[in-house]
């Protein structure tokens, strides 16, 4: 096997490799188009083999999986075919930490940082690309936690939907609040929000109440009578909300509503809306209760695209 030398390439053999050593630290320098090649089609399977005879694939079949199969280093790109199941682990860091269930067409860029070890970069949904809708920012699921927070809102979008499911608090009897944040942290400040809730209370009897509130730490979504969120089988709070306005000339503001099962298991609903009492380029959600933490829930956020 013959070997050509040079002054800036240690070494080219005739069997493709190339040694890039004699560079330096000066690292590669492209003059012209970077091409990759489209390898041959995938079958899915569990773990996914990724093959070497390119870098964007076809992935055909529905078969789920949780694993692949890649050498380290490797940068490529999925297209799905069709509807599956991708499940976030320590083999595949999926955005958000949420397990992925594509469509067809949807389309995935990412990165081996070791062998068998996929870090997905992009998510790029074929609905989301071809019309409007709701797009995923972020999941956070909770397992005896301080708060759950999503972050990644951005300029993309002018309005999003904010949806938490089964929220379970540790403490009995307790209020559910919602903050936001920008790239400081979360706003908790004593002074920082004012809103407004009012509820449908149904138990041995049955309540309205509407209370205004302003000059609070927090966003309150669930009232402020003797009978709060509970945490025995059966009660708890699911809720769905609108962030409005979350950068730009007026003060970012949440509405929505809220199912909940107080500490008597009485069947509540609530409407809320409050705001963040102050300009700020929000970036974050943030869910938490009155006190103690949060046994189990998710919280999720949708960008909502118009085009």
């Amino acid at each position: 096997m013959s070997t050509v030398k040079t002054d800036a390439i240690a070494a080219v053999s005739t069997n493709g490799d190339l040694s890039l050593d004699g560079l330096g630290t000066g690292g590669v320098s492209i003059a012209s188009t970077l091409k990759m090649t489209k390898g041959g089609d995938i079958s899915s399977a569990s773990p996914l083999v990724i093959d070497t005879d390119g870098n964007y694939f076809d992935v055909t079949g529905t078969t789920n999986f949780s694993a692949m199969t890649v050498e380290s280093g490797n940068f490529f790109m999925l297209q799905f075919d069709g509807a599956l199941t991708i499940t976030h682990g320590s083999g595949i860091e999926l955005p958000g930490a949420a397990d992925l269930t594509t469509a067809a067409g949807d389309r995935l860029i990412c990165y081996a940082t070791a062998a068998d070890t996929v870090e997905v970069m992009s998510v790029e949904t074929e609905a989301a690309a071809a019309a409007g809708g709701l797009v995923l920012i972020g999941t956070a699921v909770a397992s005896d936690s301080a708060s759950l927070t999503v972050t990644g809102l951005d300029a993309t979008y002018e309005s999003y939907k904010i949806i938490g499911s089964n929220m379970t608090p540790a403490t009995d009897n307790v209020e559910p609040w919602m903050r936001l944040g920008d790239s400081s942290g979360v706003d908790s400040g004593s002074t920082d929000y004012i809103g407004e809730v009012g509820g449908l209370y149904v138990g041995g009897t049955t309540f309205y109440g509407y209370q205004y509130w302003g000059g609070y730490s927090h966003i309150n979504m669930g009232g402020d009578h003797a009978e709060m969120i509970g945490n025995s089988t059966g009660e708890g709070v699911s809720f769905e909300a609108t962030l409005s306005a979350p950068r730009g000339t007026q003060y970012p503001a949440v509405h929505g509503q809220c199912a909940a099962h107080d500490m008597n298991t009485h069947y509540s609903m609530y409407l809320f809306a409050g705001q963040r009492d102050a300009l700020i380029t929000t970036d974050r959600v943030n869910f938490l209760f009155e006190s103690g933490n949060i046994t189990t829930g998710r919280l999720t956020v949708f960008g909502m695209a118009h085009a």
